[in-house]
């Protein structure tokens, strides 16, 4: 008994595409040129075999793009490369046999990019200039504020030739400002009011002023600035103490 037996025919073709893909860089795209070759099964009901090729092809190509920065489009030509050079079988009988593509992105657009990873650059490098000099600003201040003579041996060791009577003037000035604007700046104002008007006064009388003020203080719920008050005076009463066993 005879049997109608037909092997599959096979046709095969050659399709070029362009294309593009978007880039990890926001609003850029690869421009992408691709050869390939497939293969048909006489079964496949598919009528335009190179649409389903291109399909393919762009699909990966594109999963690819959004991992590269345009300046890498030589790293994303090599991988996409590899992953399409090898045969592969798709859909409705249809055989990728093999793709290449070719990345060619706009010299126009690799200019602008470069040019904002630069700026990009410089402002992080300004950003991070401006937090040192705040810190150093910081530090300088803080010295002003609480120990002066820190503040001018840094100066007299940075720049000594900047030194001189007026530097000296200028300096007490600024560390009395700053610390009028300082933590507990009342306080100490207070104290040096009193300091100076109790400044010829035996140590009894002045630590009677004192104290008398400071209880007052306490009385009207005051007690964290008389307890400063006090702090301000305590060296002064110890050297009261140990002039007067």
């Amino acid at each position: 008994m005879r049997r109608n037996w037909l092997p599959w025919h096979k046709r095969s073709g050659r399709i070029s595409s362009t294309f593009t893909a978007e880039s990890a860089d926001h609003g850029y795209l690869f421009s992408i040129d691709l050869e390939s070759l497939w293969q048909q099964r006489a079964r496949s009901s598919q009528h335009n075999p190179g649409s389903v090729v291109i399909a393919h092809v762009i699909r990966h190509v594109e999963c690819l793009a959004k991992e590269h920065s345009l300046l890498q489009y030589k790293r994303l030509e090599h991988r996409a490369n590899t992953l399409l050079g090898r045969p592969e079988g798709l859909a409705d009988h249809i055989r990728l046999i093999t793709a290449v593509i070719h990345v060619n992105p706009e010299p126009g657009d690799i200019t602008e990019i470069l040019a904002a990873q630069r700026h990009h650059e410089a402002a992080k490098h300004a950003n991070e200039n401006m937090r040192s000099r705040i810190e150093l600003l910081v530090m300088f201040r803080d010295h002003l504020r609480q120990d002066p003579t820190i503040a001018l041996a840094q100066m007299l060791l940075e720049t000594p030739s900047k030194i001189d009577s007026a530097t000296l003037q200028t300096m007490e000035s600024v560390a009395s400002r700053i610390a009028a604007y300082s933590p507990g700046a009342e306080t100490v104002a207070i104290a040096q009011l009193l300091r100076d008007f109790t400044g010829n006064m035996d140590p009894d009388k002045k630590k009677y002023i004192i104290d008398r003020l400071c209880t007052v203080l306490i009385e009207f719920g005051a007690r964290g600035p008389a307890e400063r008050i006090q702090r301000q005076f305590q060296p002064e009463h110890e050297l009261a103490d140990e002039s007067h066993p």
